[in-house]
């Protein structure tokens, strides 16, 4: 979990958003992504490492930690991934 805390703080916005769908299903705009919920999408829609990776990743690490020390790391890769979110809509709205 440390290592996804990292590489969400350095990777742009524009990566972590990238629809990274099969090419099938990449005549969809990848801004979508942000717009529709992972429950709501088909695998067709598309995939991001954001929400569909990295938030989805350290969620369920933190229901279900070996320990207290890894659900430390997973609420701490989540609040990261959910301030990137954040800034993704920010940037998105202006």
């Amino acid at each position: 979990m440390s290592v996804s805390t990292g590489v969400l703080s350095s990777l742009s916005l524009e990566t972590l958003c990238a629809n990274l769908a099969a090419p099938a299903a990449q005549n969809r705009n990848s801004t979508t992504a942000l717009n529709d919920s992972p429950a709501a999408r088909s695998p067709s829609q598309g995939w991001t490492f954001l929400v569909d990776g990295a938030l989805a990743a350290a969620l369920e690490a933190a229901e279900a930690p070996a320990d207290a020390h890894h659900r430390l790391f997973a609420i701490m890769a989540a609040a990261v991934a959910l301030q990137r979110v954040k800034d993704a809509l920010e940037v998105r709205r202006h």
